[in-house]
């Protein structure tokens, strides 16, 4: 989508002004300013998207430079679109009930597709290998998980509230444009003046 700007000016100073917003315009003269702002946003985007225990999600952001005074920043996240949509109250699909991990223990031992057995009333041993070093295997060690405190399993869940970080961003991405074009502008204008 391209938006058109068309000024009609007359005489010696309209002449030498869009001479200037010319210059001023073209992608090679605005890319120093495009990317400022887009590194600024980028980072805002970073700062705006949740981290629980490893930041994945915001790490999942990209900022690429696509030519002059081109720059997108997208995500690949999965989480990041229910992040900014929400989800609705949900229940298993597959299981009786979900797990849902309290700590970074439990999250961790669920995300390793580590060997779960069942422990004493209310808790998991989480096997977890150690792999191999120097030819040898190293120990497996026992992690226990305890109902309650580190974890807790549901029959169903409320849904994530939509957040709308993107959508928020874009309106500030938008007024900083603006400013940026007006700056743009006003060079162009001093520059015709001067002459």
């Amino acid at each position: 989508m391209s938006d058109t700007v068309r000024i009609e000016m007359t005489g010696d100073f309209g002449g030498r002004m869009i001479a200037a917003v010319k210059r001023r315009s073209q992608p090679e003269a605005l890319d120093p300013k495009m990317a400022t702002l887009a590194g600024k946003h980028f980072g805002l985007l970073k700062r705006a998207t949740p981290k629980k225990w490893t930041g994945d999600t915001r790490n999942q952001w990209q900022l690429q430079r696509n030519g002059p005074a081109d720059y997108s920043i997208t995500s690949d996240s999965r989480v990041m679109k229910y992040l900014e949509f929400g989800t609705q109250d949900h229940g298993p699909t597959h299981a009786k009930a979900l797990f849902i991990p309290l700590t970074k223990k439990a999250w961790l031992a669920y995300t390793s597709n580590l060997f779960f057995s069942k422990g004493n009333k209310g808790t998991f041993k989480v096997h977890a290998y150690g792999g191999y070093r120097k030819g040898k295997a190293l120990k497996m060690r026992v992690i226990v998980l305890e109902y309650g405190v580190d974890y807790v399993l549901a029959k169903r869940v409320r849904g994530i509230p939509a957040r709308h970080i993107v959508r928020d961003q874009r309106a500030k991405v938008s007024k900083d444009l603006r400013l940026m074009w007006k700056g743009v502008f006003q060079e162009a204008w001093s520059e015709a003046k001067v002459k």
